[in-house]
C-alpha cells in the first residue's frame, strides 16, 4: 500500500495574510465582533472552533484528505482558516485562538 503524508505550513499561510489579506481578516474580524453583539460574547467564543469549518468548509481530516490530489484548493483553505485565525486572535486572545484552531483539528466543532 502507498501512503501519502501532507503537512500544512500554517506559518506561512499565516505570511501570506498578513502579507497580502489584510482586509478579509478585517472583515471576518467585523463579522464576529456583529456576532458578538448579537449573541454575546460567551456564545462567540463556544462558535469559534465551527469558524475554521466555516472560514473553510472542511473538516481537519477533509483538507488533510482532499489536499493530496488538490494542493491548490488546500493552500487557499489554508489562507481562509488564517484569516479566520487572525481575526479571532485580534477579538479575543492568540491562546483563545490556538485552543479553537485545536478544536477544529481534532474534530470538535458543529457543523
Amino acid at each position: 500500500m502507498i501512503n501519502v503524508s501532507v503537512e500544512f505550513d500554517w506559518d506561512a499561510a499565516r505570511e501570506h495574510v498578513e502579507k497580502y489579506r489584510l482586509p478579509d481578516v478585517q472583515a471576518h474580524q467585523e463579522s464576529l465582533q456583529r456576532y458578538m453583539a448579537e449573541r454575546g460574547v460567551d456564545e462567540v467564543r463556544q462558535y469559534l472552533p465551527t469558524d475554521y469549518f466555516d472560514a473553510c468548509g472542511y473538516r481537519h481530516w477533509q483538507l488533510k484528505e482532499n489536499a493530496a490530489y488538490d494542493r491548490e484548493g488546500a493552500i487557499e483553505a489554508m489562507k481562509r482558516i488564517m484569516v479566520a485565525h487572525i481575526a479571532q486572535a485580534n477579538i479575543f486572545t492568540e491562546t483563545e485562538s490556538n485552543y479553537a484552531f485545536k478544536q477544529w483539528t481534532e474534530g470538535h466543532h458543529d457543523t
